[in-house]
């Protein structure tokens, strides 16, 4: 009964967390992420002067946990939720005002940015939502340097069928599924992280 009262409460609320309700659901998700957030820190080997990508930034909680770092990076990042840019802009104030951090309104399928921009682009969680998964990673890899790292995390079609809160709204895959995704657009598989035993993963992969 609990996880059909969390699923209608939030209902629509994970492709786009808004208002009140996107904003307790955001604060949740900073805890149920939190091994799939390390494993971002852990592996995505961050060097001076790295220009960083996160899409679906959220509340901005893994943005302020990359900066803490306290390497000189700069951070863009992408969401569809005007409610989540301002609080990613609250949270990361100091870096967002200097400059280091810069949001935008934007869906993955087609950016603005130049090609060949950033080193490296990380997202949590976020492939569920995506319309053209195929046009999304084809536009990556026109904004990633070549050589490039693209990390994505997300859990597997298995874990979230057993799921209350997945049962509308969310496109799903197996892990084969997005590794051939992956390897069709250009990119290299150098690592899979398994998360949680076969219900969540990190494809690490690099621009060819």
């Amino acid at each position: 009964m609990f996880g059909k009262f969390i699923e209608l409460l939030f209902r629509g609320q994970f492709g786009k967390p808004t208002g009140l309700r996107g904003k307790i659901l955001a604060k949740q998700l900073n805890k149920e992420n939190k091994n799939q957030y390390d494993t971002v820190i852990k592996n995505i080997k961050l060097k001076t002067n790295d220009i960083i990508l996160e899409i679906g930034f959220g509340n901005g909680y893994l943005i302020k946990e990359l900066f803490k770092q306290n390497i000189p990076i700069r951070i863009y990042g992408i969401d569809i939720s005007k409610d989540m840019l301002n609080e990613a802009k609250i949270k990361n104030k100091h870096n967002f005002e200097n400059g280091d951090l810069k949001l935008f309104l934007e869906d993955i399928n087609k950016t603005s940015f130049d090609g060949d921009f950033f080193d490296k682009i990380y997202t949590v969680n976020t492939l569920y939502f995506w319309s053209d998964v195929n046009g999304s990673f084809s536009e990556m890899k026109r904004i990633l340097k070549p050589g490039g790292v693209f990390i994505n995390i997300f859990s597997v079609k298995d874990h979230l069928d057993t799921l209350e809160c997945t049962k509308h709204g969310f496109n799903k895959y197996n892990l084969e599924e997005i590794e051939k995704t992956t390897e069709d657009n250009g990119f290299k598989i150098n690592n899979i992280v398994e998360i949680n035993k076969s219900k969540t993963y990190a494809i690490i992969a690099e621009k060819c």
